[in-house]
């Protein structure tokens, strides 16, 4: 642009700001723009601009999706708060529920059941939710995770018989079961641990 157009006397103005004060830049859009293609490992586009801005836009992009993917598995790998999630989540991706389970309730019920932050015992582990009993409150001795939850607590008998009887009845696993690819089968454990909950609540109230 030639320097009679306001973006670029804009841009020119942050320039020499950041020249000014290299060593302080938060907030100069020009030293955060400067800074990303740094950590990215494009500092040449900075000083010497690109060649082809598709070329370099495609490979920006890419570089930003490996850096995310990567982060995002370190992250899930070492934190404890996400060790039953990593145990079925390996790969990066949306999963089919989130779109075909409509209703929002029972969506966001089914994601902080893989996410492990619902009301069970075995999650209680931040702040003021620290506890040393996770035992289930129903069945002495018996820890309250996830696959007690679904496949063995007899509180919830009657509502496992109504929604996932089918699919807990048969050789399978907590993680197979959060594992499949079915909408059925996912928008039935979404209900059963819906209604299950809240039936727990009632019962501890």
């Amino acid at each position: 642009m030639p320097m009679t157009r306001f973006p670029k006397q804009t841009l020119t103005m942050l320039e020499n700001d950041l020249d000014i004060h290299a060593a302080n830049s938060t907030g100069n859009w020009a030293g955060n723009i400067k800074h990303c293609l740094e950590s990215y490992g494009f500092q040449d586009a900075w000083t010497d601009g690109v060649a082809n801005e598709t070329s370099f836009l495609s490979a920006f992009k890419r570089k930003m999706v490996e850096r995310f993917q990567e982060e995002w598995h370190t992250k899930i790998s070492n934190s404890e708060r996400f060790s039953t999630y990593r145990s079925f989540k390996s790969i990066h991706a949306a999963e089919k529920y989130l779109n075909d389970i409509t209703i929002k309730f029972f969506r966001d019920t089914l994601i902080r059941l893989r996410f492990g932050i619902n009301e069970l015992k075995v999650n209680k582990r931040y702040g003021s939710d620290n506890v040393t009993n996770k035992n289930c409150s129903f069945c002495p001795g018996l820890l309250e995770d996830e696959s007690h939850f679904l496949f063995h607590c007899p509180v919830y008998s009657a509502i496992r018989q109504k929604y996932i009887a089918e699919f807990t009845e048969m050789p399978r696993t907590f993680n197979q079961l959060l594992e499949t690819p079915s909408t059925f089968v996912s928008r039935k454990v979404a209900m059963y641990t819906f209604y299950a909950l809240k039936f727990r609540e009632k019962l501890l109230a």
